[in-house]
């Protein structure tokens, strides 16, 4: 029997994403933002994209605490932000093992705003 090469395998362009959802964000009904959770181990890289229909939002990847700020409407510490932005890539290396929460917040003050996240962690 004649050994048979290994066949190439197509590359495939797109990663397969643990988040891939569209939803609408509506600032009148306190529907603003949604988070994603993470567990992160220490070096592993959140990836992805935030695309909107043309309104702008603000992204953020926060820790524990930071979360429980930004629900209680204070001020809080990103361990990652992109503002006012309609279209981004996501690229953030965790510094340490821990949960995470990625964050979309609609920086419209009366319209809504459709929003495509896609998200995977690469490690």
């Amino acid at each position: 029997m004649v050994p048979q090469a290994p066949q190439a395998q197509p590359q495939t362009t797109e990663p397969s994403w643990e988040v891939d959802e569209e939803f609408t964000l509506k600032p009148e009904e306190d529907e603003d933002w949604r988070d994603f959770e993470f567990d992160l181990e220490d070096g592993e890289e959140l990836i992805g994209s935030i695309e909107t229909d043309g309104g702008d939002v603000n992204c953020y990847v926060l820790g524990r605490a930071s979360f429980r700020s930004f629900r209680d409407d204070e001020d809080f510490n990103p361990y990652w932000a992109k503002q006012a932005v309609t279209k981004t890539m996501v690229s953030f290396l965790a510094p340490g093992s821990r949960k995470y929460f990625f964050v979309v917040v609609s920086d419209e003050e009366d319209e809504d705003v459709s929003v495509t996240v896609r998200l995977s962690v690469k490690s």
